[in-house]
């Protein structure tokens, strides 16, 4: 059994938390990943692409953190459910970089509301009735997700400020939004995926759209290293790199403020933290390989280490 059999055998483990119609889907997209041996620039549906093969940034993070904490959280206890800051990240970016899905996904509950003020005028609280519930039950078994009429003024108001900000519409034209991305990393032989949110084929430059509570360069810079955003640059630009022939040397990052007035700022990757991220991903995949192929998925050590604080906190104040 080679490597890519062997990540395969272990993703279908979670096949047992999922409904047979999504199996039936991921076990197609595996089909059409292998006749494409395994690379290339695909188009599968969200839960396809996440619940599929493949090693993610998202799994990447989890194997620095503990490979016991990927296996659980992956294949013993995987979440299935999408929290509502989930819910409203994905409303934002389908709004700017794929606005023709935006009926097909989402809906304002405001109609449901309305028809049951319009039956019940003396109701305080329409979203906790009986009819409610199913309206919205109803409707999210299509597969569309219904969200508060506040939340889709908020999106509104956000896309308005993207479409208003010249660069970044400058950026956003002859790309490639949301597809999902897979090669073989040469040093692992390990299958590995991304999704970028933008790709410029043409230059070679990944953009991701991030929305974030302060978007100037202090704080925006502790995001690149709190959630690990330089493992994302490096991440990205690597598979892009092997897959679609094209080489990928830089990453933009469009912050988006998630409160009025919008505000936006523009980072790109420098060469530093690219360096830097291909440095730790490369860690993390060797990581995630010994494991699979020993089938041992290792926790914390054993053994009582010394602890200390983070260099930054000694001179903090000073």
């Amino acid at each position: 059994m080679n490597i890519i059999e062997k990540q395969w055998e272990l993703q279908k483990k979670k096949f047992e938390f999922m409904e047979s119609d999504l199996v039936e889907k991921i076990e197609n997209a595996y089909k059409t990943l292998k006749e494409n041996d395994f690379t290339g620039v695909f188009l599968f549906e969200d839960e396809v692409y996440h619940n599929g093969i493949g090693v993610a940034k998202s799994q990447l993070d989890k194997i620095r953190k503990s490979p016991k904490r990927f296996y659980y959280d992956n294949y013993i206890a995987p979440d299935m459910t999408r929290t509502d800051p989930m819910k409203i990240g994905s409303l934002v970016h389908t709004a700017i970089l794929e606005p023709g899905y935006l009926s097909k996904r989402f809906v304002s509950s405001k109609a449901m509301v309305d028809k049951i003020i319009e039956m019940r005028p003396d109701i305080k609280n329409p979203t906790a009735t009986k009819e409610y519930k199913e309206a919205k039950k109803i409707i999210e078994e299509q597969g569309i997700t219904v969200l508060s009429e506040d939340v889709f003024n908020m999106a509104k108001e956000m896309t308005e400020s993207v479409f208003k900000h010249e660069k970044l519409q400058n950026i956003l034209k002859n790309g490639l939004a949301e597809r999902c991305v897979y090669s073989i990393d040469p040093d692992t032989g390990l299958l590995v995926r991304c999704k970028p949110d933008y790709m410029l084929l043409d230059s070679g430059i990944n953009f991701d759209l991030k929305t974030t509570i302060d978007a100037s360069p202090e704080e925006f810079g502790k995001s690149i290293w709190n959630y690990r955003y330089f493992v994302q640059a490096a991440y990205y630009n690597h598979i892009c790199t092997l897959a679609c022939q094209v080489e990928f040397k830089q990453f933009l990052f469009g912050c988006l403020e998630k409160t009025a007035p919008y505000d936006i700022a523009i980072y790109y990757a420098s060469q530093d933290v690219l360096a830097h991220g291909r440095a730790i991903m490369m860690e993390d995949l060797r990581t995630y390989k010994g494991c699979l192929e020993s089938g041992i998925w290792h926790g914390y050590p054993r053994t009582i280490n010394p602890i200390d604080m983070p260099a930054w906190a000694y001179y903090k104040g000073e």
